[in-house]
């Protein structure tokens, strides 16, 4: 839990983990793949994310930053990372000085 959510993304890109959460008792999970041979984690990196929501029939594929973003967002959701740090440091991760997670800067 101390990680920030940044090198935790990058931990679970790397490992291309399985990740599971408890959201007000709904069960969810996500699995992590890195795309093509030398892939990684970086924001130049091929990723996809397979999603299962047992509230929907099918199951939910992102890729590319949109896979980035789901998964920092139920990481988040879960909270499975250093809270205190997006608290201490907003803009970073909300792209208040324009360099923030989501910036293509």
């Amino acid at each position: 839990k101390n990680m920030l959510y940044e090198d935790l993304l990058n931990h679970v890109i790397d490992n291309e983990m399985l990740v599971t959460c408890c959201i007000d008792a709904h069960f969810t999970a996500f699995k992590m793949f890195k795309q093509g041979s030398g892939s990684g984690s970086g924001s130049g990196g091929k990723v996809a994310l397979l999603h299962y929501d047992p509230q929907n029939p099918h199951l939910g594929l992102a890729t590319g930053d949109q896979a980035r973003r789901f998964a920092l967002f139920k990481m988040m959701k879960c909270n499975y990372g250093d809270g205190q740090h997006i608290q201490d440091n907003k803009d970073h991760y909300t792209g208040g000085t324009g360099m923030g997670m989501g910036s293509s800067a």
